[in-house]
Formats: structure tokens, C-alpha cells, sequence
């Protein structure tokens, strides 16, 4: 019996370079990450058999395109409300084992729009396609159902390594808190708002072309401060939690050339290269240890390409 294996792995939403502005909403950049990972397993099967939160999308898919039963395994999994992309990796893995195993044409865009995914960031779908740093290009005004446009893809240095830190026992907000805040935009200040392209255009991907984590760094650094800023009254500050303002601070002092928080957190990355990643990441975990913050902190590589798809028969 052929099965399908699909494995998608996390990605990090550096934020959004434009808020609202010349007619369009939530343009943002991130990079695709080698873990976590979600890995599941398909194969054909009488009915649609999968955890509960894989039966709406997998019967929503069945009755969309006409296809048979599906039984699918969960193997690994992408912790879910942190900020790493879980629920889109998982929708769209479980969407291509589907389609494979009934020899139906995949297109990730249709099938996001179908699941309700890259309403408000495309980073997520985009980094399932092919990975590498990705600059979506948000959605137009006034288009709620339209997925968020793919505007540049760029390869990361393999050399370059971000330290993802997250709180345990903490959550960022579920995706009906943050269809709340993000439904009506308010327009950023416009001098904060130029700040951001500046910063993207002069500063973030420069630095990406000549192979420079520190200045790559450093831009982050305010980027998340400006963005912060921005969601401060939605998010207590410019961190989700204390303990990812925590985090953040000592991941600098650890050695980190730059920090973020990826989406509503409270997942926190520091920006690194290989040779020195484990180093900050061992002294960030010794740090938050003194602090008594508990935390899993993990060195993660790009990752330049897709999901991985294999067949076995």
C-alpha cells in the first residue's frame, strides 16, 4: 500500500514591513528554519481518520476536490501557539500526503486559500514552497479571502544560525485573538513606518546579500522594536511575556548579533553563524537558568528548500 511522508518544518515571522499603506495590508519577511518539524504519514483508508485537529481540513479537502478516505499518523510535531507557523505547516503537509495519495494536482496557494491560511502573512505557505528568507507582499485592502502574494524569495548563507528560545508553560495568542487586532489596521506612524522599509531595504537585505549576520543583526534589533512598539498595547510590551524580554536581553548579552520575536511569541531568536552559535546558545541557556526563566533553547540552520515529500510503497 503506497504511504505518503511529508515533512515541513518551522519558520520565523520577523515582522511586518508595512502595516497599511499604499492600498495594501501586512507585508512581511521571514526565513524558513531546519527544526522543529512537523512529519506525518498518509495512506488510503475507508474514511478520514486523523487527531481532531486534522479532521476539518482533511473532510473540507475530500468534499472540495472528490477524494476517497485518508488515515493520517502524526510523527513529529511543531509546538502550536509559540510563533513558529505550526497550524500552516500542518494544514498544508496533511494537503499534499492527501492529494499525492489520490494523484490530484497540489497547488499550495489554492489549497491555502481553501484552509483558510496566508490570510494575513504569507510567510508561512511560502517557506512549505521552497524556504529561504521570504518577503511577502501582503494582501490588498478591502480583500479578507485573498492569500498574501509572494514577492521575493532570497537564499540564506548556510553559515548563518538563529537561536530560538522558547518559555515553557506560555503561549501567544490564538488565532481567533489575533483576527481581532489584525481584522481593521491602524495606520503606523508615518515616520515609523519609513523607518521599516529603510531598515528592510538599506539595512536587513544588504546585509542577507553580502553574507553579514551581524549587520543583519543589528537592523533586526530595531525592526522588532519599532514593531513592538507598534503591538505593545495588544501585547504588554514590546515582548508577549516577561520572560521573552528576558530572553531577549540575554541572548544579546550571550553573544547574539541581533533578536526578534517570531509572530505573538513568546518565541524569541537571536541571529548567529556557526561559529558561534552553540557557544551563545549554552551561555543564553546558563543565563535564564540564573534567571530562573525555563526555556528550550535550540540552535536552528536555514532552510533553502520545501517541504520534503517521499513515497513508499
Amino acid at each position: 500500500m503506497l504511504r505518503v511522508i511529508v515533512e515541513a518544518c518551522a519558520r520565523l515571522h520577523l515582522g511586518f514591513y508595512n502595516i497599511r499603506g499604499g492600498g495594501r495590508c501586512y507585508g512581511g519577511i521571514g526565513v524558513s528554519i531546519d527544526k522543529p518539524c512537523v512529519r506525518l504519514e498518509a495512506e488510503k483508508a475507508e474514511a478520514v481518520e486523523a487527531g481532531k485537529e486534522l479532521l476539518g481540513p482533511l473532510k473540507l479537502l475530500r468534499d472540495h476536490y472528490g477524494l476517497g478516505g485518508i488515515r493520517v499518523r502524526l510523527r513529529e510535531t511543531i509546538p502550536r501557539h509559540v510563533g513558529l507557523g505550526s497550524t500552516t505547516q500542518l494544514y498544508l503537509a496533511a494537503a499534499r500526503a492527501y492529494l499525492e495519495l489520490y494523484g490530484a494536482r497540489f497547488d499550495a496557494v489554492e489549497v491555502a486559500a481553501l484552509l483558510g491560511r496566508a490570510k494575513v502573512s504569507g510567510v508561512g505557505l511560502y517557506s512549505f514552497t521552497g524556504g529561504g528568507l521570504i518577503i511577502d507582499a501582503g494582501r490588498p485592502e478591502n480583500c479578507e479571502g485573498c492569500v498574501a502574494s509572494l514577492a521575493a524569495r532570497i537564499r540564506v548563507p548556510p553559515r548563518w544560525r538563529f537561536i530560538v528560545v522558547t518559555p515553557k508553560g506560555r503561549r501567544g495568542l490564538t488565532e481567533r485573538e489575533e483576527a481581532v487586532i489584525l481584522e481593521n489596521p491602524r495606520p503606523m506612524p508615518r515616520d515609523r513606518q519609513s523607518r521599516l522599509y529603510e531598515i528592510l531595504l538599506t539595512g536587513l537585505l544588504p546585509a542577507l546579500a553580502e553574507d553579514r549576520p551581524d549587520v543583519f543583526g543589528r537592523h533586526l534589533t530595531e525592526y522588532q522594536e519599532i514593531l513592538g512598539s507598534y503591538y505593545s498595547g495588544h501585547q504588554g510590551g514590546i515582548f508577549a511575556t516577561p520572560e521573552s524580554e528576558i530572553a531577549a536581553k540575554l541572548l544579546l548579552k550571550a553573544g547574539a548579533y541581533g533578536v526578534g520575536q517570531s509572530s505573538w511569541g513568546p518565541s524569541i531568536y537571536g541571529v548567529s553563524d556557526s561559529a558561534r552559535a552553540r557557544r551563545v546558545a549554552a551561555e543564553t541557556s546558563r543565563l535564564l537558568a540564573e534567571e530562573g526563566v525555563k526555556a528550550e533553547v535550540l540552535v536552528a540552520r536555514p532552510r533553502n528548500r520545501g517541504a520534503k515529500v517521499r513515497l513508499v510503497y
